[in-house]
């Protein structure tokens, strides 16, 4: 099997992404470097991240807002979702 041309800058866009917590990952990192092996399939898959970080964050932040409403703290939370 010939090595994957984007190994490397996957490696490096995880580590920048996950920083001090990469090494933890590194085995599962390693195997999904095998499989992206074109461009197309590296930006589906950060996409994806994306969307999976977007849609976490949104519903914790929902979760606080419900949260602080009970305790009688009004919040309003502006969200651009421009990109999309």
């Amino acid at each position: 099997m010939l090595p994957n041309p984007l190994q490397q800058a996957l490696q490096r866009y995880f580590m920048d992404l996950l920083q001090e917590k990469y090494r933890d990952h590194t085995d599962t990192i390693l195997r999904v470097s095998h499989v992206l092996v074109t461009e197309r399939d590296v930006r589906s898959f950060s996409e994806m991240l994306a969307d999976i970080y977007e849609k976490a964050y949104t519903k914790a932040i929902r979760e606080y807002q419900v949260q602080l409403e009970a305790a009688g703290i009004r919040v309003a939370i502006a969200y651009n979702q421009s990109n999309k």
